[in-house]
C-alpha cells in the first residue's frame, strides 16, 4: 500500500499542491517536499514492519538501539546539515530534513531487517 500511496504522490504532486495554494513558488517546494515524502513512506512501512516482528519474537532491546541510532546519530544529524550547512552539500532548507530523516529510516530499515532475518528462528 505504501508503494502505491507513494506512487500516487509522484504523480500527482502538482495537483496536491495546487489544492493547498496558488503560488507557483510554494507550489515549487511542495513538489519537492512531497517527492521526499514519497521515499520517507517507503522507508517507513519497511522498518515499522521489522521492529513490529521483532517485537513479535519479544526482541526489544537491540531494536530500540538501531532505531536510537538510526534517528539521533544518522537521521537527526544528517538533517541539520543538509539543511544549515554546506558541508556536504549545498544548503537545503526544509528538504534537507526530509533527505535526513528519511536517510534515518532507510538506516533503520536496513538494520532492523538484518537483525530479523538473524534473530528470526530458522526451520530446520
Amino acid at each position: 500500500m505504501a508503494l502505491v500511496f507513494a506512487v500516487l504522490l509522484f504523480v500527482f504532486a502538482e495537483g496536491i499542491a495546487a489544492l493547498y495554494t496558488g503560488e507557483q513558488d510554494v507550489q515549487a517546494v511542495t513538489v519537492t517536499l512531497l517527492v521526499y515524502a514519497a521515499f520517507f513512506q517507503i522507508a517507513d512501512v519497511i522498518q515499522v514492519t521489522c521492529i513490529s516482528a521483532l517485537r513479535g519474537y519479544k526482541d526489544t532491546s537491540i531494536p530500540m538501539l538501531i532505531m536510537l541510532f538510526s534517528f539521533w546519530g544518522v537521521g537527526l544529524p544528517l538533517g541539520w546539515v543538509l539543511t544549515f550547512t554546506d558541508w556536504l552539500l549545498p544548503a537545503m532548507g526544509a528538504a534537507g530534513f526530509w533527505v535526513g530523516l528519511t536517510c534515518g529510516l532507510a538506516s533503520a530499515s536496513i538494520l532492523l531487517g538484518l537483525r530479523l532475518f538473524l534473530y528470526s528462528p530458522k526451520p530446520e
